[in-house]
Parts: structure tokens; C-alpha cells; sequence
């Protein structure tokens, strides 16, 4: 976890589903959202990455519609 306690200090992470461009609800309307109101938005493209950077604590959150195990 990080020391971060402000989204508008917080790194987050996100990825987009493969068939994002046919898909409604493809992550971009909350991509765009989001990038206003933190300090930075990464996309790794790879989600088991991102998720273990937040456990680390190098990343703030991470978010990504559509994911599955």
C-alpha cells in the first residue's frame, strides 16, 4: 500500500479489454475521466503486473472492465 491518501496524488493503473474498439463500455470514457484528477495514469498492459505493483505499493490502485481470472 502506498502513502498516498489523495487520489490527486495517486498513480493508478488501468488496461483495456482486446475488443475494446466494438465493446460500449470500453474503459476510455473512464480513462479520460481519471487522468484529470490523478497524478499519473499508466497502462502496463499487463494486468497481474499492475495488480502486484499495488500490493507492492509502487502503484495506487489499478481498475480494467471486463477482466477475468
Amino acid at each position: 500500500m502506498t502513502d498516498t491518501s489523495q487520489l490527486e496524488d495517486a498513480v493508478l493503473a488501468t488496461g483495456f479489454h482486446y475488443d475494446r474498439k466494438t465493446l460500449v463500455a470500453n474503459n476510455l470514457a473512464n480513462f479520460t475521466s481519471m487522468i484529470l484528477d490523478v497524478r499519473g495514469l499508466r497502462r502496463a498492459g499487463a494486468a497481474a503486473i499492475d495488480l502486484a505493483y499495488v500490493a507492492a505499493g509502487r502503484l495506487g490502485g489499478f481498475w480494467e472492465p471486463y477482466l477475468s481470472a
